[in-house]
């Protein structure tokens, strides 16, 4: 039977905020949205949640449940990207517990329950892979090997198995990797995450194939001297390796130009920021304003607890309207829900319109539907309505 949503606000994100609105829902999708008197005699089974804004459930464009065991704790060493991956990874090497998936699984129904409904999860197990009670959860099985012999192993390894694979990123994985997981991922109409100019480490690594991600990799015993450095920025790299299209999720965009937002913007490759995480590590900060006016769709990440003290797009927003406050509301809502959504290739999320799958009701006092970033969302009352 078809339900009729009501709300003092409804905010499509598509179109503007409609006051006293209502959704039209039948068998799990929107059917129609508009004022509420457009309903009249449509449906008896009315739910009038009265003051608050029925919309779409927000999207998490990049998280690593995985780590969600690992602490994020004081960063002593800003903007040493390096030293904290020596730190993660030693972490998880010594880790003797047997809650990790426990941890995981409570970091996922609090995303839940903070209204997302739409999660990209990358990992390196893909036993590991989980299923949202709610959400819909998109894993993707993260390689790595700069190595030949690693290179050879993860190759067998794309060859045996049936996942949604993702590169890690360009200073990690070889040329050959990168290359063999862009092609099954098109093959299979797959979207490709990948991390791409997070730090200064990466940036003089793919230039002059120095610094402290070769001494890190050496260090371990991944560095064979196989490697050649392209001598130019990362973005530069996999557009001239022809990774870079409409499936291409780029996350982090710290350290980017113009030039490499042009070339984004020209392959139509996505564009997703975890500003959280880039502040806790002190990487930078991605340039939002003109990736905009470049004519990018940024969506927005939580990464992990690893290094985001808190896994919340809720948190995000915020942190990106007190970062860019020419920024309008409705941008920022916009890289919550409906860009995320695109850059996913997931129609039927992040707007409320005909065929939409995702809706959630935000209990909220305001004058304003969209000027609401400021608030904690675990303070406010978020129910699921699809």
């Amino acid at each position: 039977m078809a339900v009729i949503h009501r709300s003092s606000w409804v905010v499509p994100v598509s179109s503007p905020p409609i006051h006293d609105g209502a959704v039209l829902v039948d068998q799990g999708r929107v059917v129609a949205v508009d004022v509420f008197a457009a309903f009249a005699g449509q449906s008896e089974a009315v739910i009038d949640h009265g003051l608050g804004i029925l919309m779409p459930g927000l999207v998490n464009g990049h998280a690593h449940l995985e780590l969600s065991h690992c602490p994020t704790g004081v960063n002593e060493n800003l903007g040493d990207m390096v030293g904290w991956i020596g730190e993660l990874l030693t972490f998880r090497e010594d880790y003797i517990g047997d809650d990790v998936d426990l941890i995981a699984q409570q970091c996922l129904a609090k995303m839940e329950n903070s209204g997302i409904d739409l999660i990209a999860d990358i990992g390196n197990d893909p036993s590991f892979a989980r299923d949202g009670k709610d959400a819909e959860v998109l894993f993707f099985h993260e390689l790595l090997g700069l190595s030949q012999v690693a290179t050879e192993y993860m190759l067998e390894v794309l060859d045996s198995q049936k996942s949604s694979y993702t590169s890690h990123a360009p200073y990690s994985t070889s040329l050959t990797l990168l290359t063999r997981v862009k092609a099954q991922s098109t093959a299979r109409g797959h979207i490709m995450p990948i991390h791409v100019a997070e730090s200064s480490a990466e940036m003089e690594f793919l230039k002059t194939g120095q610094g402290d991600f070769q001494a890190f990799l050496d260090k371990r015993g991944f560095w064979d001297g196989s490697f050649v450095p392209p001598a130019t920025s990362p973005v530069h790299y996999l557009h001239d390796a022809g990774l870079l299209d409409s499936k291409t999720l780029c996350v982090h965009c710290v350290h980017v130009d113009d030039h490499d937002l042009q070339l984004l913007q020209e392959s139509g490759a996505g564009v997703c920021l975890c500003l959280g995480s880039n502040e806790y590590l002190g990487v930078g900060l991605p340039p939002v304003v003109a990736m905009l006016e470049a004519g990018l769709f940024p969506c927005l990440g939580t990464d992990s607890l690893a290094s985001n003290p808190e896994v919340s797009i809720w948190r995000e927003m915020n942190l990106i309207h007190r970062t860019y406050p020419t920024l309008t509301s409705q941008q920022i809502i916009e890289m919550a829900t409906c860009n995320g959504a695109h850059a996913l290739d997931r129609p039927g999320y992040g707007v409320l319109c005909k065929d939409a799958v995702s809706m959630i009701f935000v209990d909220y006092e305001g004058d304003s539907p969209v000027d609401f970033l400021s608030f904690d969302s675990s303070a406010k009352k978020i129910t699921r309505c699809l």
